[in-house]
């Protein structure tokens, strides 16, 4: 419903913004039918619930195919909800101000660096995890692969 609102106060705003500059096409049809997008938003729900009881050859709260049947819910949705945010916002993107190119403040700056830092960190942890694993791993397979002198 949020698209439902959204949608119908564009056309409104953007008749005041633009005045006679035509929206896309995209936006024009889903603003013409806004009242169709909660329906819309609420088809993958009805498959993700309704899915098993048309196969009778799964069980309904097998637990595989349920989280198969959400994480197919939550993609569509995920991307119906761009898909709409996209064509809502499509019209205004040159009254926002994306070009705002001032220089960054020391909070900014300190909050960047800390991020990039951390994500070296972990990359740096997680390899040499994995070379300490991959070594370890070899070494049990190398005392595997030698006869066991005490057993002669």
């Amino acid at each position: 419903m949020i698209f439902d609102a959204g949608y119908f106060q564009a056309t409104i705003i953007a008749e005041e913004k633009l005045g006679d500059v035509p929206l896309p096409l995209l936006t024009t049809v889903l603003s013409d039918n806004h009242r169709a997008l909660g329906y819309v938003m609420f088809l993958p729900w009805l498959a993700l619930v309704g899915a098993p009881l048309v196969s009778r050859s799964t069980d309904y709260f097998d637990s595989s195919f349920f989280l198969l049947r959400f994480a197919a819910f939550v993609a569509i949705e995920s991307l119906l909800s761009l898909f709409f945010v996209l064509f809502l916002l499509l019209p205004f993107i040159p009254y926002y101000m994306l070009s705002d190119m001032r220089p960054h403040t020391i909070v900014e700056t300190l909050f960047a660096v800390t991020f990039w830092l951390c994500l070296a960190a972990i990359v740096i942890l997680v390899v040499r995890r994995g070379r300490e694993r991959r070594t370890r791993n070899e070494a049990e397979q190398g005392d595997a692969g030698k006869p066991d002198p005490a057993a002669s």
